[in-house]
């Protein structure tokens, strides 16, 4: 499980901070990927580092 709270969500990604617009996530069948409308993602490899500890930031782990 990762707490979306404590990561950076620049430009864009800040409109996961709303509960509304954050409620509409799907998972992408081919990417495995959480996505939102308009094309909004985040990197899996990012999400995996954040379970274990590892600290990346995205656009890292690409």
């Amino acid at each position: 499980m990762v707490d979306l709270e404590g990561l950076e969500l620049p430009g864009l990604l800040s409109r996961l901070r709303d509960p509304g617009f954050f409620a509409q996530v799907r998972v992408d069948p081919e990417l495995g990927a959480p996505v939102w409308p308009g094309g909004l993602d985040l990197d899996p490899l990012v999400l995996y580092a954040q379970a274990l500890g590892a600290g990346l930031r995205a656009g890292e782990g690409t």
